[in-house]
């Protein structure tokens, strides 16, 4: 069954995002994920919605998301994601 990770985002430190941004494409790549959604601007329908990012990934299945998640080529750049920002990485299988 296909899986998803939901990742909201809000940055602290842009520069370092950036360098975060640049590196996790490869990750995926080597796990079989690939973007649905990379930073696209949100329109808020209802409720709130305070952070500046939303991204949607897609796996094979929840298995292979959480490989790349644990993997470590994820693991080596997943850092500059905690020092730059704040958020939630969620995992959800379909």
């Amino acid at each position: 069954m296909p899986a998803f990770v939901l990742a909201e985002i809000t940055i602290k430190d842009p520069e370092v995002y950036k360098q975060y941004a640049s590196k996790t494409p490869e990750t995926l790549q080597k796990h079989g994920g690939e973007f649905v959604i990379r930073g696209q601007e949100v329109k808020v329908l209802e409720g709130k919605w305070e952070e500046d990012r939303l991204v949607l990934l897609k796996f094979e299945s929840a298995e292979a998301a959480q490989k790349w998640y644990d993997s470590e080529d994820y693991q080596a750049v997943r850092g500059l994601r905690t020092k730059a920002s704040n958020g939630r990485l969620l995992l959800v299988e379909v």
